[in-house]
């Protein structure tokens, strides 16, 4: 991801687990800050199980704005962590259980809302402000929800909802303050792509082409909307100069009025 002149990396591999920025011109090194993650995974001759699969996460990193102050949230196997963006310094982190982490961070009132990964994840609300130092995971974490979480699609802000789809489809509504469900529903197919947001309208494709455009904000999912291509979708759309973008597994479709 690019922050100011600054290209931001993350390494969550079987052999490295860092963090760094390069300047995006020259690529030069501006700093590189290793993970400092417990993964309590070394057998009794000292190596990792499973030869460090366990290690791998694949998510982009977000900029939250913390008491004035940038900070860069990154989710790493069996841990998460907040760095100052300048330096590379760590300011926080929360270890979780979990690995594979695809989901990008989001926030939202003063709220990080985090997925911790792989197919156990959880779903975790994160209050943000100045006093977020080291492990923080007792005195920061506002609500836990442990089950029915995405694996790869992200979740999506919706006024004061958090709307949710797992690979298999079960698409939740969750209250942003308390954590609490409102609604659970299911939509046909498997999900990969983070779906995008147009007013109260969330728009989700699946990985054999079908998209589904669903109203979220009553008490139960209403589909509004429906289409199809002829190849899956994995990839996230996008929007730009009023079109929608679907890039399928053979082709890159442009839709606009």
């Amino acid at each position: 991801m690019l922050y100011k002149d600054r290209l931001i990396l993350t390494m969550d591999g079987i052999d490295q687990q860092y963090v760094a920025a390069l300047n995006k011109d020259t690529g030069k090194t501006i700093w590189k800050t290793n993970r400092t993650t417990d993964y309590g995974d070394l057998d009794k001759d000292g190596k990792p199980e499973r030869e460090g699969d366990n290690r791998k996460a694949y998510g982009t990193p977000s900029i939250v704005s913390v008491a004035g102050k940038d900070q860069l949230i990154s989710v790493g196997s069996r841990a998460m962590f907040g760095y100052d963006p300048e330096t590379g310094k760590e300011l926080w982190t929360i270890p979780h259980a979990n690995f594979n982490a695809a989901v990008r961070p989001v926030s939202r009132d003063g709220m990080l809302f985090v997925n911790t990964g792989s197919s156990r994840a959880h779903l975790l609300a994160i209050r943000l402000d100045d006093k977020m130092q080291g492990d923080i995971s007792n005195s920061h974490v506002v609500w836990d929800r442990a089950k029915r979480n995405s694996r790869f699609s992200g979740h999506v802000l919706v006024n004061d909802r958090i709307i949710q789809s797992t690979e298999g489809g079960i698409v939740s509504s969750i209250d942003q303050k308390s954590g609490k469900q409102i609604w659970s529903d299911r939509l046909p197919g498997t999900y990969m792509a983070t779906p995008i947001v147009v007013g109260d309208l969330v728009y989700y494709a699946n990985e054999t082409g079908q998209s589904r455009v669903i109203k979220v904000l009553g008490d139960k999912m209403e589909i509004v909307g429906e289409g199809e291509l002829e190849v899956g979708i994995q990839a996230s759309a996008v929007v730009a100069d009023g079109a929608l973008f679907f890039r399928t597994k053979t082709m890159l479709y442009k839709l606009a009025p």
